[in-house]
C-alpha cells in the first residue's frame, strides 16, 4: 500500500489515473472497514478504490484476469493469495506491466510508465 500511496501522490486528482486495490481477505474487509482504512491512510477514494466482494470471484480475477499467481485455487476458506505486485492496465484493459509494490525503483518505473501511457496517442 505504501507504493500505491507514492503513485497517488505522483498523480493527485488526475482523472486519467485510477487505482484499485483488491482485498486478500474479503470475509473480514467489509466496505465500512475499508472506508475507515482509507480515511486513516489519506486515500483519495475518488481516484483509488479499495475493492472487496465475493472471495471466489476476486481470486478468480486475480488468477485469470491479472495473472498474478500461477497456483490453482477455488477461493475457498483455505485459499489465500497475497501479492506485492502492482499491475498497470491501460484504458483498453490491456496489461502493460507488473511492478513490485515494495521496491522503490519499481514504483519509480511504474510512475514513468504511467506518464508514458498518458502521452501515447493510441490510448486516448
Amino acid at each position: 500500500m505504501a507504493g500505491m500511496r507514492v503513485v497517488q501522490q505522483a498523480f493527485p486528482d488526475d482523472g486519467q489515473v485510477r487505482m484499485v486495490s483488491l482485498t486478500v481477505d474479503p470475509n473480514h474487509d467489509m466496505p465500512a472497514k475499508l472506508k475507515r482504512y482509507a480515511e486513516n491512510k489519506n486515500i483519495n477514494l475518488k481516484q483509488w478504490q479499495l475493492g472487496t466482494g465475493d472471495k471466489a470471484n476476486l481470486y478468480r480475477f486475480a488468477r485469470n484476469g491479472l495473472f498474478i499467481t500461477a497456483d490453482d485455487g477455488d477461493g475457498g476458506a483455505n485459499d489465500f493469495i497475497h501479492s506485492d505486485k502492482i499491475v498497470l492496465i491501460d484504458r483498453e484493459n490491456h496489461i502493460r506491466g507488473y511492478y513490485d509494490g515494495t521496491d522503490n525503483d519499481e514504483i519509480t518505473r511504474l510512475i514513468k510508465d504511467i506518464r508514458r501511457l498518458k502521452l501515447t496517442p493510441g490510448d486516448k
